[in-house]
């Protein structure tokens, strides 16, 4: 593929999926350019959410250590 045409491509890398292909990119490169930017997009997809809940979970147990430990002082206080 033609660098000035991978170029337009990756001027538009903030628009994520919204890119718009070149007009002058033949059918077998749109289809190729779709494809990666597609790929592209879902994997970046997958490690924000594989990112957002590993820190979910590592919020879940850091209040399950803090605030379950503080419960079960103050209930051995009450008895």
């Amino acid at each position: 593929m033609a660098p000035d045409k991978l170029h337009t491509v990756e001027a538009q890398r903030a628009k994520l999926a919204a890119i718009e292909l070149p007009a002058q990119a033949s059918e077998q490169e749109r289809v190729a350019l779709k494809s990666a930017i597609k790929e592209s997009y879902v994997s970046g997809f997958r490690w924000v959410m594989l990112l957002s809940a590993l820190l979910a979970l590592g919020s879940a147990l850091s209040a399950w250590l803090l605030i379950g430990g503080h419960a079960q002082e103050k209930h051995r206080r009450q008895r």
